[in-house]
C-alpha cells in the first residue's frame, strides 16, 4: 500500500460544502424509494396483522441503511460516500462538482464494486443487452 493511501484524506472546504448540500438530497431520495417499497408491500394481499409486523421489521432494518443514516461528519465523509456508491444509492454522476482527488478515490471504490458485482450480475451490470 502506498504512503498516499495510508494517509487519511483531507476534506477540502468546497467538497465539504457540496457534501453538506447533497447528502440531505441523497437521503431524501433513498427514503422516498423506501416509502414506495412500503406502499407497494402494503397493497399486496395478505393479513394486515402480518403486514404491519413485517413493515415494522423492515423499517427497523432500513433505519440503519447507508442512504438513510448519512451523518454529516468531515472525518466520515469519504467513507460514507464510498458506502453510498457501493450500495448504489449514488452513482459516479453524483460526484460531479467534487474535487478531482476525491472523485478519483471514490471512482476506485466504484470500480471495485463493479468488479465484485459482475460475476453475479453478468451483462446487466455493464449495461449490455442480449
Amino acid at each position: 500500500m502506498s504512503q498516499q493511501q495510508d494517509q487519511p484524506f483531507q476534506v477540502n472546504k468546497e467538497d465539504w460544502k457540496l457534501f453538506c448540500k447533497r447528502a440531505p438530497i441523497w437521503k431524501k431520495t433513498c427514503i422516498d424509494k423506501l416509502d414506495q417499497e412500503y406502499i407497494q408491500f402494503l397493497r399486496e394481499p395478505g393479513p394486515w396483522e402480518e403486514k404491519l409486523l413485517e413493515l415494522r421489521r423492515r423499517v427497523d432494518q432500513d433505519v440503519h441503511r447507508v442512504g438513510v443514516s448519512i451523518e454529516l461528519s468531515k472525518p466520515k465523509m469519504e467513507s460514507q460516500m464510498g458506502d453510498l456508491l457501493r450500495a448504489g444509492v449514488i452513482t459516479l454522476e453524483d460526484l460531479d462538482g467534487f474535487s478531482a482527488d476525491l472523485r478519483d478515490r471514490l471512482e476506485a471504490v466504484y470500480r471495485d464494486r463493479r468488479e465484485t458485482a459482475e460475476p453475479e450480475t453478468g451483462e446487466k451490470a455493464r449495461g449490455e443487452t442480449a
